[in-house]
């Protein structure tokens, strides 16, 4: 009972005074740490779980579970010792079991063992093809998702699939995922009731797709149906805010969030740095910052970005240090050297910009990715060191792609450079031949200096 409310301290107070604990209360206790956030503590005990007293079909489960939890940092290497253990017990046919592995595998980004095991189970239902689709879903393969959903229609789904809350809310959230809101909000209207779950699903959707408006027309609804806004609701609907820049009305959700006490959470505190960021009002982004008791990379992250997506380099390059000399110390990240490089380009600051390019790689051992390589090419291109931009270009660790080049060809045109310019169209035209808008952009440097027979040859070309 305790453990199904969350107290599970005294859950575990019970179970200790236990003379002799059983499979059915380990079971119980096992399954509470897993559904309580507390997936370590869960798997610790079922690996305790010898002789005498042996894990049954429903402790299996509760490991999984707990397995799932921990899927970014554990990989597999967990999943497959409790599916082992599962099959040396001959339980690994259990339907309940098999769904549970096929769930658990794809959460940890095995979707092959995911596959196999979802291949050998005799009696596949809607849970067994809804873990496998979602898998594929949140592992970005969208399209092999809705191939699998297409089957999973033909055989199984009709109105009253629709009425099973926790199926129903896992495609409302699988279609969102695949980006197709029309189906997500095709199953959500054919769900019989909904509960917070289905609701988040579908406003996260559409903030995550774009579709701020439409994530934001929900919030009253939500509420008029009875079903009370949880952080998961607020954290969408301030994306959505920030997407639309709805100021007035991310205002009103941050009364809401103080009047229910979640300001003091730092995932929501950061999101509303980062909704006030994205509608300019940094005063407000620093207040909310400034609240924040523990502030981690993220929140640091979500201000610089907010004044760098304001143009505020000075306050950016501040915040930054700031953050430099706060204890503990905060170790920045690939995200916080594209503000602070991209900052550099939009002020000029090349050599500001060198440096921290090669600080970000020396001193803090981070590996440039290819936007930070681009941060850099831009860099140099605005301040017509062009040859050093192709240079860079060239002495990239991942090959260079179109946005590489183009970032090259943009700069020429602004300095009307032929010879260079000459360079970065050829490599375009290497990658795709076709390459209109390249064409474009070559055929406007070729008219900004009057060579216009070789304009007109560039776009008779094209």
């Amino acid at each position: 009972m305790y453990g199904k409310c969350g107290s599970m301290a005294d859950a575990r107070k019970i179970f200790d005074r236990m003379q002799r604990p059983d499979v059915v209360s380990l079971t119980s206790l096992v399954l509470g740490y897993a559904e309580n956030g507390e997936a370590q503590e869960a798997l610790r005990l079922f690996q305790l779980m010898k002789g005498g007293c042996e894990p049954n079909a429903r402790t299996f489960v509760a490991g999984l579970k707990a397995c799932s939890s921990l899927a970014a940092r554990e990989e597999a290497k967990k999943t497959m010792a409790i599916h082992s253990r599962a099959a040396r017990a001959k339980h690994d046919s259990d339907n309940f079991i098999a769904n549970t592995l096929v769930d658990a595998y794809a959460k940890c980004g095995s979707l092959p063992d995911s596959q196999r095991v979802f291949d050998r189970i005799s009696r596949r239902d809607v849970v067994s093809w809804t873990a496998l689709i979602l898998g594929h879903a949140e592992s970005d393969h969208p399209q092999v998702a809705l191939e699998l959903f297409s089957g999973l229609e033909d055989c199984y789904v009709n109105s009253l699939t629709f009425w099973d809350l926790f199926v129903a809310n896992s495609l409302v959230d699988m279609y969102a995922k695949c980006g197709s809101m029309v189906d997500s909000r095709r199953v959500f209207d054919g769900m019989r009731r909904h509960d917070v779950v289905s609701w988040n699903s579908l406003i996260s959707g559409y903030a995550d797709n774009d579709q701020g408006e439409a994530a934001l027309e929900l919030f009253v609804p939500m509420e008029l149906e009875g079903c009370a806004h949880d952080s998961r609701t607020f954290l969408a609907s301030l994306k959505a805010c920030g997407c639309v820049g709805a100021l007035d009305i991310g205002r009103t959700l941050h009364g809401k969030i103080r009047e229910l006490g979640l300001d003091s959470d730092v995932v929501i505190a950061t999101s509303l740095v980062d909704f006030y960021g994205k509608c300019g009002s940094m005063v407000d982004a620093e207040q909310v910052f400034s609240s924040i008791v523990t502030k981690d990379i993220v929140a640091w992250n979500a201000l610089l970005t907010g004044y760098s997506r304001q143009g505020d380099t000075e306050a950016l390059f501040q915040a930054f240090d700031r953050m430099m000399a706060s204890r503990p110390r905060v170790r920045p990240d690939g995200v916080t050297f594209l503000c602070v490089l991209t900052a550099c380009s939009h002020s000029g600051l090349v050599e500001q910009g060198k440096r921290y390019f090669e600080a970000m790689k020396s001193i803090h051992g981070l590996d440039p990715g290819m936007e930070h390589y681009h941060c850099l090419v831009d860099i140099l291109g605005r301040s017509n060191r062009l040859e050093e931009a192709v240079a860079m270009v060239k002495e990239m660790p991942v090959v260079a792609n179109i946005v590489s080049w183009t970032t090259v060809l943009s700069a020429c045109q602004k300095w009307k450079n032929i010879e260079v310019a000459k360079v970065a169209f050829d490599a375009l035209l290497e990658l795709d031949e076709e390459q209109p808008a390249a064409r474009v952009l070559m055929a406007n440097i070729y008219g900004s200096v009057g060579m216009w027979d070789a304009k007109a040859r560039v776009l008779q070309e094209a």
